[in-house]
């Protein structure tokens, strides 16, 4: 039967409200709720301190199941210091399944066909639809809401509840429950948000300063085409380098029309005006993005080939000065990044506010816990080592073993004085190896993407603690400019994480397997010029058979149930 998200959020309500009349004495046998009081926690854990998790005088009478992703050359579980690591410092012991990357969809079907699931899941790449299916549909994977509190998880309770509360809304389902934890991105990081970069002294030698608007961009491009300031000759100029595909940044122009998106054909789901649109169906300002790229692909502002360039062919132009933008990778532009800025979003007569689409802070899907698990404190307990903030819990895993956790590994990262801070430990990791193969193959045995583990706040508690002030590096280059042109700028859009019941999933792939090749393809013609733009209110008319209307609405659905739970 298909249910209603608001109408379970207002279910769980009433169920609380009812479960808080009746006292706590009702609450089922060994839950936490989230405003977290009485504490009736299992004899063997330990709730005094950090760690050991499990009290010594029972580390030999539990071991728990887990499942995990594992990278194709790492050792076999036991064989790793993150093994010895968990037994050592928690006293917690794991019966392990690792997982080749390229047989985990299988594996997950079998493993949730069957029901059979391990206490704990690491790695495993859920998707939102299948945390529907077998969270909430199913009842497969334990709520984790109901045990999250200050007392028995203080780091996730730190970060879903304070931090990064705005971003909670990624992890809960339209039930209202967590049935999984997130790996966080930082909030410091520079390059958070949606931006490409421009090549400065070509804008300065054309006699132009950065553009604020459409226009200004337009005029610019054709002025750096003509006048060639990298002297690679005119005809070998493509100011706005890349490619539709291959990193193409289109959007730059829809979101100068008002669109919030980061499509380069604008067929998902965009904000514009607070509403959510597709801009390919929002013909009367989406035209105006075809007429400036079909002018751009006319007069040799991009590539001939912008359609089948190849990433080679990309990073060879820019390399050789072809062109002044380009959509972001210091490893083409060198870790100097010298000349090359952040480029400000646009307006335009069609949009007076500049703007950009946020980034995500918060990705769910790879810490699962059955719902069978006889252990749910224990292993909520477990999870919320890649969540503290407090002691050096957290970062250790990032950072690797070091003297006082080694278990015979030696440290990956090393102290630098000079430097003042952490580098990496060259002479003792094995010979041929680097320092990431090193800790991943032979230490952790996958990429952790769990938790708050790469946090700037985890990573200072960890220096701290082996004995080190954090040096503060103040931002340079193209961070500055990003802290300067882009982070003032960053709107919300379409979210980024959400929760589709199975039934609207499903119609949703229907439509979207037919609308966008369609799209795809039109829009290359209109833009190279094989389709005249006389026919952008035919196009929209053939999308509009296509049931592109339909799609829209379960786009808004989904916008307006993001927004509620977010607000609940």
């Amino acid at each position: 039967m298909k249910k209603n998200g608001t109408k379970g959020l207002a279910l769980l309500l009433a169920l609380v409200m009812m479960l808080a009349a009746c006292g706590n004495g009702d609450l089922k046998e060994n839950s936490q709720q989230a405003e977290g009081a009485d504490g009736d926690y299992p004899e063997y854990l330990n709730m005094e301190s950090a760690y050991p998790i499990i009290k010594d005088a029972y580390k030999d009478d539990i071991r728990l199941r887990m499942a995990y992703t594992m990278e194709n050359n790492a050792d076999e579980w036991d064989d790793l210091w993150l093994s010895q690591y968990f037994e050592g410092k928690y006293n917690v012991v794991f019966d392990t399944e690792g997982i080749a990357g390229n047989t985990l969809s299988d594996r997950k079907n079998i493993m949730f066909s069957s029901g059979d699931l391990p206490d704990i899941m690491m790695e495993m790449r859920v998707s939102n639809s299948e945390i529907m299916q077998y969270g909430v549909e199913e009842g497969m994977f334990l709520k984790m809401d109901e045990y999250i509190s200050e007392e028995l998880t203080p780091g996730i309770w730190h970060f879903l509840y304070g931090d990064y509360a705005a971003e909670k809304a990624d992890c809960t389902a339209l039930d209202g429950h967590i049935y999984t934890l997130p790996y966080l991105i930082s909030k410091e990081n520079a390059t958070a948000h949606d931006y490409i970069i421009l090549y400065e002294p070509y804008f300065d030698e054309v006699g132009v300063g950065l553009p604020e608007t459409l226009d200004e961009f337009v005029d610019a491009m054709y002025k750096i085409k003509e006048q060639d300031p990298g002297n690679v000759g005119s005809e070998n100029m493509y100011p706005w380098g890349g490619g539709m595909g291959i990193d193409g940044d289109c959007w730059y122009i829809l979101n100068s029309l008002g669109y919030i998106t980061d499509s380069n054909y604008g067929m998902g789901p965009a904000i514009r005006n607070g509403e959510v649109v597709i801009p390919v169906y929002d013909m009367d300002v989406y035209q105006e993005y075809l007429k400036v790229m079909n002018q751009f692909y006319t007069d040799g502002i991009i590539n001939p080939n912008f359609f089948t360039i190849e990433s080679s062919e990309v990073t060879a132009q820019v390399t050789a000065g072809q062109n002044a933008s380009y959509y972001i990778s210091r490893s083409v532009i060198g870790q100097s990044n010298d000349g090359w800025v952040a480029a400000k979003p646009l307006t335009s007569q069609w949009n007076e506010t500049p703007a950009t689409r946020e980034g995500t802070f918060c990705i769910p899907g790879n810490l699962l816990i059955s719902a069978d698990t006889e252990h749910p404190e224990l292993c909520m307990r477990i999870l919320d080592i890649f969540f503290n903030d407090v002691t050096d819990n957290c970062y250790q895993m990032a950072f690797g073993a070091d003297e006082k956790y080694s278990y015979g590994f030696a440290p990956r990262m090393i102290w630098n004085e000079e430097e003042g801070r952490f580098v990496e430990n060259t002479d003792g990791i094995p010979e041929g190896m680097s320092g990431y193969s090193y800790w991943v193959d032979k230490m952790l045995g996958f990429y952790p993407h769990l938790g708050a583990m790469f946090l700037e706040e985890c990573a200072d508690v960890h220096t701290r603690s082996v004995g080190h002030e954090p040096k503060v590096v103040p931002p340079e280059g193209i961070a500055m400019s990003l802290l300067e042109n882009v982070w003032p700028y960053a709107a919300e859009g379409f979210p980024w994480n959400y929760y589709v019941e199975p039934e609207m999933d499903e119609r949703m792939a229907d439509l979207e397997t037919v609308i966008n090749p369609y799209i795809r393809e039109q829009v290359a013609l209109f833009i190279t010029g094989e389709r005249p733009l006389t026919e952008t209110a035919a196009f929209k008319k053939e999308l509009e058979d296509m049931g592109i209307e339909e799609l829209q609405g379960i786009y808004k659905t989904i916008y307006d149930n993001y927004q509620k739970n977010k607000t609940n």
